[in-house]
C-alpha cells in the first residue's frame, strides 16, 4: 500500500460549513481519528491476496492436524512473497563517495573511494 496523505481540517468544528476534496484517480479517502486520510487504493490483485491470506489464516487456525497447519503456513508465506518487496537503496556512504567522485574535477579522490564504489557497482549489478 502507498503512502498516506493527511488532510487537516484547519478550522474549529464550529467554523466548518463544508469541505469538498477531489480525490485523485487510484486513491481513496477515509475519516480516521477525526482526520481525512487519502491513501493509494489497493489494486484488485492486492485485495485478492488479502482475501486468500485470510482464508489460509482461517485454515491454519482451524487445522485438524500439524500437516494441515503447515500447508496453511506455507500458503501464507507464499502469498506474502507476492506483495511488492522493499527495493535496494544505496547506502549513505556509497552515495557520499559517488558524489565525491562526481564533484572531484581532478578525480584525485577516486582511490580512497574504491571500496565504496566497488560495493555500489556490485549492488547495482545484482539489480540487472
Amino acid at each position: 500500500m502507498g503512502q498516506e496523505i493527511e488532510i487537516p481540517f484547519g478550522a474549529k468544528d464550529s467554523e466548518l460549513k463544508g469541505w469538498e476534496y477531489t480525490i485523485p484517480e487510484g486513491f481513496e479517502a477515509e475519516i480516521k481519528d477525526g482526520k481525512i486520510v487519502v491513501k493509494q487504493a489497493e489494486s484488485e490483485d492486492e485485495r485478492m491476496i488479502d482475501y486468500a491470506y485470510g482464508l489460509c489464516y482461517a485454515a491454519h487456525e482451524t487445522a485438524h492436524s500439524a500437516q494441515e497447519a503447515n500447508k496453511a503456513t506455507k500458503c501464507m508465506s507464499w502469498l506474502k512473497s507476492l506483495r511488492p518487496q522493499p527495493h535496494w537503496k544505496p547506502s549513505e556512504e556509497q552515495m557520499n563517495m559517488l558524489l565525491a567522485i562526481v564533484n572531484d574535477s581532478n578525480n584525485a579522490g577516486a582511490e580512497s573511494c574504491h571500496l565504496a564504489m566497488q560495493s555500489l557497482y556490485n549492488d547495482l549489478k545484482k539489480l540487472m
